[in-house]
Parts: C-alpha cells; structure tokens; sequence
C-alpha cells in the first residue's frame, strides 16, 4: 500500500467478522489485497471482474445476492513517513541575526 492513510476496519458480513484495511485504490480482506474501482452507478471492479452492488441500511446486494453487513471501527491508523528535516541553524557569528523583536 502507498504511503496514505490506512482505515482499519471490522466487516461482518452474514455474522463473520472480517479485517479489513483501506488505502487508495487497494483493499485488504484477511491480509488478501485486492484492487479497487468504482466504475459507474453501482458497479465496481475487483481484481478487474465486474459487480453490481447496492446498499441499503445494513444490507449489501452483490450480483442479486442479499447480505446482512456492519461495519466497525472506521479508524484511521497513521503510516509511517519520512522524519522531516530539523529546523537549520543559524550561525552565531558577527552581524548576524538571529532573532526578530
């Protein structure tokens, strides 16, 4: 995954329990990654297959297929990043400021 936000989350999907994590266009389903994308009004691709998918409440309909769904823990877990760079010194010599009053 890329260097944006990862969201944990929990899917229960027909009374299992699902880890799940969000970054970009990859999501991750029991360390599974697939990829993601939204390509019209309820169709999305999976790994490149097609599927028409409603939601309703707390129902999910894959391909005319009904589920029960709850979701759980919407976090937002942070990933690492590259430390930025220290404030630059400034030299202590004559004539030079270092401060403003």
């Amino acid at each position: 995954m890329s260097g944006a936000p990862v969201r944990a989350l929990i899917i229960t999907l027909d009374g299992v329990d699902y880890p799940v994590a969000v970054s970009d266009d990859v999501i991750s389903v029991n360390d599974r990654p697939f990829t993601i994308e939204v390509i019209g009004d309820g169709m999305v691709l999976v790994d490149g297959i097609a599927y028409e998918v409603a939601l309703e409440g707390a129902q999910a309909t894959v391909d005319g297929v009904s589920h029960t769904v709850r979701v759980n823990g919407l976090a937002i877990q942070a990933t690492p990043s590259p430390t930025p760079p220290g404030p630059t010194a400034v030299a202590a010599a004559a004539g030079a400021v270092t401060a403003i009053m």
